[in-house]
Order: C-alpha cells, then sequence, then structure tokens
C-alpha cells in the first residue's frame, strides 16, 4: 500500500497543475464534499489533480541545466539526503587551480523525497529554465 509520503503532497500538487505540471500519473489526489483521499486511477467527473511520485518527477526535471549567473559550466540535477531533510538543486563545478569549489543553485528542502522534487520543478517553472 502506497503513503502519502510517496506523493507529492495535495498543496503542492494543486500548485503543480497551476504551473501547467501534466495532469498524468500513477496517482491522483481527488476532493468530493471536502474529503480528501487519493487513488490509483483517475475517475472521471470527480474534481482531482494528480499526486506524483518521485519517479515521475525526476524524469520531468532537467538533468543538465546551461550556465548561469556568470557561472561558466553545466549545472547538475543534485539530489541528497541531510539529517531527516531531503535537498535537490543544481550543482556547478568550478575547477581552478589547485582545486576546486561546489556550488548548488537554489536549494530546496522538505521532508519527503516527492515534496522536494515539486519544489524543484516549481522553482525551474518560475524561473522559466524548463523547456
Amino acid at each position: 500500500m502506497i503513503k502519502t509520503k510517496n506523493i507529492v503532497s495535495l498543496e503542492l500538487s494543486k500548485k503543480l497543475k497551476e504551473a501547467g505540471y501534466p495532469q498524468e500519473g500513477e496517482f491522483w489526489w481527488y476532493m468530493v464534499n471536502n474529503i480528501k483521499g487519493f487513488i490509483r486511477k483517475c475517475p472521471t467527473g470527480i474534481n482531482n489533480v494528480v499526486a506524483p511520485l518521485a519517479c515521475e518527477l525526476i524524469e520531468r526535471l532537467p538533468t543538465v541545466l546551461q550556465p548561469i549567473n556568470g557561472c561558466n559550466t553545466d549545472r547538475l540535477l543534485t539530489l541528497f539526503k541531510r539529517g531527516n531533510v531531503w535537498v535537490c538543486g543544481y550543482a556547478s563545478t568550478h575547477i581552478e587551480e589547485g582545486g576546486g569549489y561546489d556550488v548548488i543553485d537554489e536549494l530546496s528542502e522538505d521532508k519527503t523525497i516527492c515534496n522536494v522534487l515539486a519544489k524543484t520543478y516549481l522553482y525551474l517553472v518560475e524561473k522559466g529554465l524548463l523547456k
């Protein structure tokens, strides 16, 4: 049985829909008479919104972003867990004589992997970085 931590929250799912996220997926949030829940298939005629899984979101996020803000290297999708919090962003590696350093642009953080990926998607839409 899937748990709500395995899908994007209802609030973020609504924001994804408003941002143009395709309403395609395995799970859906539904609202009927002030009752909310999630289901595997999307019935017609019910107020619903897709509840993406992490694997569905990762497929829609670009692996590489082009350089911006004077950065001269591509930025790679980076996802890791710090304590109990998932962190996602795009990392650039600058190589300099004697070493280098990493820069991660606009980190998103959340307690669930699905929500942090949704926040990253929404950031990219807001900044016009999704094609």
